[in-house]
Formats: structure tokens, C-alpha cells, sequence
């Protein structure tokens, strides 16, 4: 069975629980970064401890909401599992500035794949790692807020609207208007 130790971080912003797996070799990457308080990882049990390198990460991600530090790409995480495009998505994600953003169709073409615009807005929708392969910054193409953590509304929109303001970017244009044509 998998050893899978955690930490907790309490934060004004968000509270969030990193996960991660020693691999054997003296390093211990990241398999998860949550927003907010888990007691396990899809239901597989974790250790929470108070290990260094935990510790170091979630002093960079404290760090990083109270936004003293605007670069996570020095945390390692584990990509075990993702195909090719994922890891070119997320890398291509990890690579957009801090207080920047960039449209799901800009993701895709940074990503090598122009065309994958739909797979690469799925891959940040089911990413594992919130706010270090920061999906926050990906929007939609007309400008507007898009989607956070498989959600479109409600409590994590507002999440996701906090995190680009605490980085300096407000959105002109926070929802997606749908026009229709009537049926007649």
C-alpha cells in the first residue's frame, strides 16, 4: 500500500492540503494540492506530519496567497499518470506569469496542440494541483472568468476571482453571456 503523507495550510484566502508520496530515492513530490481541509485523498488514507519538505512547500504556497512569492514551479510534483498532452498542458500552464493570464485556446496552442482546445481547458478542470500548475489564470477566450476546479458558479468562481485580484488582474467581463438565436 502507498504511503501518502499530507499538511494542512490555513490561509485568509483558502485553506489548502498538499499530498505527496516519498518516492524511495529521497525526494517526496507532490501527488495532490487541494483547495481546502481533506482528511484523505479519494478516500486512500494519508499521514499528516510534519515533514521538511511538506513544511517548505506550504511555506512557498503561504507565501505565494499572501502574494510575497509569484513563482510555484520549484515545487516538484509527480505527473505519474498523465499522458503526453497532460503534461504539456500543465508545463504550458506552469509557464504563464504571475498576473497574467491566457484564454483555454492560447493554452492549447502553448501546449504544441492549437487545435485541443476543449482537451486542454479538461486537463486544468480536472487538475490535481490547484494554484501550483495555476489553472487559476486560464480563462475563456471572450475575457471572461471561465471555470475553476470543475466548477462554474458559486464559491469557487469567487476563489478564482480572489486569486487573480490578489495577483492584479480584474476581469472586465466576469461572466459568459450564451446568445441564442430563438427557435422559431
Amino acid at each position: 500500500m502507498r504511503e501518502i503523507l499530507a499538511f494542512h495550510i490555513q490561509h485568509p484566502v483558502t485553506d489548502v492540503t498538499l499530498f505527496a508520496e516519498p518516492d524511495g530515492k529521497g525526494s517526496c513530490p507532490l501527488v495532490s494540492v487541494r483547495l481546502g481541509r481533506y482528511k484523505n485523498l479519494d478516500g486512500t488514507p494519508v499521514s499528516f506530519v510534519e515533514d521538511t519538505f511538506l513544511k517548505k512547500n506550504a511555506e512557498m504556497i503561504h507565501m505565494f496567497l499572501d502574494g510575497a512569492l509569484h513563482d510555484l514551479r520549484s515545487i516538484e510534483i509527480s505527473l505519474n499518470g498523465y499522458t503526453r498532452f497532460q503534461k504539456l498542458v500543465a508545463a504550458a500552464a506552469r509557464s504563464v506569469p504571475w498576473g497574467k493570464t491566457v484564454s483555454y485556446r492560447q493554452l492549447a496552442r502553448m501546449s504544441g496542440n492549437p487545435d485541443a482546445v476543449r482537451a486542454a481547458a479538461n486537463v486544468m478542470r480536472n487538475n490535481r494541483y490547484a494554484l501550483v500548475v495555476p489553472c487559476h489564470r486560464i480563462i475563456y477566450n471572450d475575457g471572461s472568468i471561465g471555470g475553476f476546479s470543475g466548477q462554474t458558479g458559486g464559491r469557487m468562481i469567487q476563489l478564482k476571482r480572489k486569486l487573480l485580484e490578489n495577483e492584479g488582474v480584474y476581469l472586465k467581463n466576469t461572466v459568459r453571456v450564451r446568445v441564442t438565436k430563438p427557435v422559431s
